[in-house]
């Protein structure tokens, strides 16, 4: 995604997560273990565990397609799965109207994208497709759909991360 706050996952965050564009930052708001977004790594040692949501049925997703970000990163996007930096989101559900995507972290992509609720949005400004990963640490469903959006009125400049970062661009492959 577009510029992180925290180096955090593909878009905006927080400063905590290091460098990796594309699903570092400092996620994980729950405790771990079993639970659906549990968030991070369970505690001593418990490997990550959570059960992939239903994909969405009947609808596909406006912006399925593959595309370059704007640190060369690398996005598969369908109306199953946002794949980026080497980390799968397993999307619940998205609204085309609205433009937004909700996503659990899979499991199996680790680090402390695993188990955990994220909220991509997206707009698009004279044919430029922009996403904003709005939410990447909920840890409920719930909590993702229900985070406001990011502002879109102004995306290389700002409104995303708490609204102070550019949103990240994506230029189809």
């Amino acid at each position: 995604m577009a510029l992180l706050a925290t180096g955090l996952v593909v878009a905006c965050g927080d400063d905590e997560g290091g460098d990796d564009p594309a699903g570092g930052g400092s996620s994980g708001s729950g405790s771990g273990g079993t639970s659906p977004g549990g968030g991070g790594e369970g505690g001593a040692g418990e490997p990550v565990t959570c059960t992939d949501p239903t994909p969405p049925s009947g609808e596909t997703l406006a912006i399925e397609g593959n595309y370059t970000d704007d640190f060369e990163g690398e996005h598969a996007i369908t109306s199953e799965t946002w794949t980026s930096y080497g980390y799968v989101y397993n999307i619940s559900q998205f609204d085309n109207d609205e433009m937004f995507v909700i996503a659990l972290g899979d499991q199996d992509s680790g680090g402390l994208a695993a188990c955990v609720w994220n909220r991509f949005d997206w707009t698009e400004v004279d044919g430029d497709l922009y996403y904003c990963n709005t939410v990447f640490d909920a840890a409920t469903e719930q909590e993702a759909l229900d985070a406001e959006p990011a502002d879109p009125s102004d995306p290389e400049n700002g409104g995303c991360g708490e609204g102070s970062f550019p949103w990240t661009l994506l230029t189809p492959q």
